[in-house]
């Protein structure tokens, strides 16, 4: 009884009809207290409110539609506190209902089933606030956007006629919200339960939704923790992390104003691998959640933007041309969905939460963090903007021979300049750190071991440890102590990933430079598909006084995904010919092996 009692009061509240009628849907509705013992099951359903055909409500406008009415939303809470103030949500679209014959009542269609996309679990309300871009970079997002802080917000609705908010996060193009505030951003207002929902980083979900994702998490500071005891290359993550999980545990250097909280820190730790991935996971790391070798890159993008598609042609090389897995770390709100298994079967993609809004720290710097959540035993990271070319799996057996116990340091490739106090970039860029390298003045720099490396580094397990030292000492706000006519360097004044890899090196004794076998740009290898002489790296007077090869194994600054996508198709037309050149080219040379081009030039100092 209790079931038709309240039918009939949502319909005596919503219609007003002839009592003939009215009769009638008593009568209907007293039909479900009298059922059949077969039909008691069918019954169990919470009965829905019935809308009447002769006023029925207008269909929901598209998701974002600024004329549409928003209810409360519960804000997003990131690992790096991303505070999101109330917001606002269109009305789930729904479609309209059908006119049955007259003068019959039929319910309004039921909203869908919204469910989380870790679990598959019902959940109940309106789109939540998702942080999409730090301020001045693009935000894209098929929803609303706030731009702001948690101090006030500027809600920019998606346009009529246009499927998506596409905006840069910046004063320079968006009303200044909050003068002086470092925390402005971007936020997207996204479906509980929606396709892309199910691709957002679980990192930027709510702290109820992150609970949900417990199962996904492959990298934290508890399972670092847990197998510190282990096989060498645990421990070594634990060496490199210790300080960054638990830094109470030992004595530090004092944290700076900037310095991260250790909660925060401690998040920046925690990895997860997307649901669609799982079983490449399983495929390629162990049971303990290591992979013994593999390329690493770290991304944000937009789908459709340059960063994106530079990205995928640099997945697309590894897949042609290396028979070794690529572990992409994403730190963006979402990933496009033609990233698929079925498309890229040695593809493996984590997530992770991005850094905390501010303008202190470089988005590269999340790459020292991706170096340590992947877990690789043996590794060579690349950049979006490269792409790789045959040959280039030689790096990884290399790099194992190279990166041991008695020299535990990264190895990076020669810079193609030779980067010193005087040079443009460092006085453009007013770089702060030459003191603590030159510290005679001028461009004898007697702290300086190596030339400048370019950033594409590969390890081992055995040079965790000092990317465990270096990011710290980032994420602390930490300042170097001065020595023997040497000043202290703040370590926050070192501004690019690049920066702080040579800067640590060089403090570190670093004596292992690789030969330049990420050449400059895609147009080197028009001269290499063509064997052309004369592109040797230029020489410098300390380290490389016969200049460097260039070997074609990968090729940086590949900016234009269109171009490169010819290179890769051009190049995998001559493997495919069986024509492609000896990869090392020197002294107008071509080479085909390491030990070929020492033979011939027993004094170069750069290894390959």
């Amino acid at each position: 009884m209790a079931r038709s009692k309240s039918c009939l009061h949502v319909l005596c509240r919503r219609v007003h009809l002839p009592l003939p009628l009215f009769l009638v849907l008593i009568i209907l509705s007293m039909r479900n207290v009298l059922l059949l013992p077969g039909e008691l099951e069918k019954s169990a359903e919470p009965c829905k409110p019935a809308a009447p055909v002769l006023k029925p409500s207008p269909p929901a406008k598209r998701k974002g539609n600024k004329e549409s009415k928003a209810a409360a939303a519960p804000a997003a809470q990131t690992p790096q506190s991303v505070a999101a103030a109330p917001a606002a949500s269109s009305p789930k679209p729904s479609p309209p209902p059908q006119k049955p014959p007259a003068p019959t009542l039929v319910p309004k269609p039921a909203e869908p089933e919204l469910k989380s996309a870790a679990s598959g679990s019902v959940i109940a309300g309106p789109p939540i606030w998702i942080f999409c871009a730090p301020q001045w970079q693009e935000c894209v997002c098929p929803g609303k956007v706030r731009w702001g802080s948690r101090k006030r917000w500027l809600e920019i609705p998606v346009k009529d006629g246009e499927e998506e908010v596409k905006v840069k996060c910046s004063i320079d193009v968006l009303e200044d919200i909050a003068p002086g505030d470092d925390d402005k951003h971007c936020e997207c207002a996204i479906p509980q339960g929606s396709e892309l929902y199910q691709r957002v980083n679980p990192g930027l979900l709510p702290a109820t939704a992150i609970a949900e994702t417990e199962e996904q998490v492959v990298s934290s500071c508890e399972i670092f923790e847990r197998e510190a005891g282990g096989q060498p290359w645990a421990k070594s993550l634990w060496d490199a992390v210790e300080t960054l999980c638990a830094p109470g545990k030992a004595s530090l250097p004092e944290a700076g104003a900037k310095a991260l909280k250790e909660s925060t820190i401690r998040a920046m730790l925690r990895a997860w691998v997307d649901p669609r991935f799982v079983k490449n996971y399983k495929k390629f790391f162990d049971e303990n959640g290591w992979i013994e070798y593999a390329f690493l890159n770290h991304y944000a993008g937009t789908p459709g933007s340059r960063f994106t598609r530079e990205t995928e042609e640099l997945i697309r090389s590894v897949h042609l041309f290396s028979t070794k897995p690529i572990v992409v770390v994403s730190f963006g709100m979402t990933t496009p969905p033609q990233w698929n298994p079925e498309r890229y079967e040695r593809l493996v993609l984590l997530h992770a939460a991005p850094f905390p809004p501010e303008p202190f720290r470089s988005f590269h710097f999340n790459k020292l963090r991706a170096m340590l959540m992947m877990r690789a035993r043996v590794a060579v990271q690349l950049d979006s903007d490269q792409f790789v070319a045959p040959g280039v799996d030689i790096l990884f057996k290399r790099t194992e021979e190279e990166i041991t116990k008695e020299y535990p340091l990264p190895i990076m490739p020669v810079h193609f300049l030779d980067r010193n106090p005087k040079d443009e970039l460092s006085i453009g860029n007013r770089v702060k750190y030459w003191h603590r390298v030159c510290p005679e003045g001028g461009r004898k720099c007697s702290r300086q071991t190596l030339r400048w490396g370019h950033a594409h580094p590969t390890w081992t397990h055995w040079a965790l440890p000092f990317i465990g030292r270096w990011l710290r000492s980032n994420l602390r706000d930490e300042t170097l102590p001065p020595l023997d006519g040497v000043k202290a360097l703040r370590v926050l004044d070192v501004p690019e990933d690049e920066d702080l890899l040579n800067v640590a090196m060089w403090e570190e004794g670093a004596s292992k430079q690789w030969c330049k076998f990420d050449v400059p740009g895609p147009g080197d290898f028009d001269g290499w598909l063509a064997r052309r002489e004369g592109m040797d790296i230029m020489s410098d007077s300390r380290f490389h006084v016969i200049g460097a090869p260039k070997v074609f194994y990968t090729a940086h600054g590949a900016t234009r995904p269109d171009e490169s996508s010819v290179y890769i198709d051009r190049i995998e037309e001559k493997q495919k010919e069986q024509s492609l050149p000896p990869p090392i080219v020197f002294k107008g040379k071509f080479y085909k092996t390491a030990e070929e081009l020492r033979k011939h030039h027993p004094k170069l100092k750069c290894l390959i």
